[in-house]
């Protein structure tokens, strides 16, 4: 429902929930705050104008503390290693600026930390390895329960002039630090290195645990268009030329036993062909 659909009860109502200054001017002069800040007027401000604000803010208090818990369940390690006073000023902002979209508890994380990436990113009191470790974090809780993944295996072994089939949790990720090589506790608080990472995150199969599979550039290359359904030859030619590397029999050989071990990964699930074909 679009913001000029919303009956003006409803969206003061919402106001009230987002914005950082309501639990001030509520208890200053609720009626005023109802009417100045969203045009209420006649029996719909007398009706919110009558009810008690100290439990309209109780009930915003417990709104806001169950979107911090599912944002801290989704992304423990972040909150862990982010200052406190900053996740709830950063929370704050987010509800009054944009708040949540979703009408699901488990996509509010992911709107969070697309809201709070470019803000932590801007400020120096705040680890440059950060934005990336939640991206991993949330990457890896959503994998743990996205419905993708388990399609069939094709039967078919990889022909260089068809694509592979694939596991379509699969997806290739690039970091600016080794975020996917720190302990999952809580209380560590190591830093990770600073370099460019490329790294395969999928389902495995038998386990359904979310792994995290460490590329280099040239096999991220190869595999992200393999993943977008290029034929194998393709994807190899692609990838070197992209890289500027030759397509020599050190390349081919590397790519055999890497394609190899995706295939018995079960990433790769044999090469595709048409029906009949």
């Amino acid at each position: 429902m679009s913001d000029r659909e919303t009956p003006a009860p409803l969206a003061a109502f919402a106001g009230m929930l987002r914005e950082r200054a309501a639990p001030q001017r509520l208890r200053a002069d609720a009626r005023e705050f109802f009417d100045e800040r969203f045009g209420l007027s006649g029996r719909d401000l007398d009706s919110v104008a009558a009810l008690d604000p100290e439990r309209l803010l109780v009930y915003r208090d417990m709104v806001h503390a169950r979107l911090r818990r599912v944002i801290r369940e989704w992304l423990p390690r972040t909150v862990q290693r982010v200052n406190k006073a900053l996740f709830r000023q950063t929370f704050a902002a987010f509800m009054e600026e944009r708040a949540p979209r979703t009408r699901y508890l488990r996509c509010v994380p992911a709107e969070f930390a697309l809201f709070a990436a470019p803000r932590w990113r801007a400020r120096d009191d705040v680890p440059a390895y950060l934005v990336d470790f939640m991206r991993h974090e949330l990457i890896a809780e959503d994998l743990r329960i996205a419905p993708v993944g388990g399609e069939l295996l094709t039967g078919h072994p990889m022909a260089l002039d068809r694509p592979m089939r694939a596991d379509s949790s699969a997806s290739v990720l690039r970091y600016d630090h080794a975020v996917h090589l720190l302990a999952k506790n809580e209380e560590d608080d190591a830093v990770p290195e600073a370099r460019e990472c490329w790294v395969l995150a999928y389902r495995d199969r038998a386990s359904h645990r979310v792994r995290f599979l460490e590329l280099t550039q040239r096999a991220a290359a190869v595999v992200r268009r393999l993943l977008a359904g290029e034929p194998v030859q393709a994807a190899l030619t692609g990838a070197c030329e992209e890289l500027g590397q030759a397509l020599d029999d050190e390349f081919l050989g590397a790519m055999v036993y890497f394609l190899a071990d995706l295939v018995e990964r079960e990433v790769l699930l044999g090469a595709e062909f048409e029906p009949g074909g």
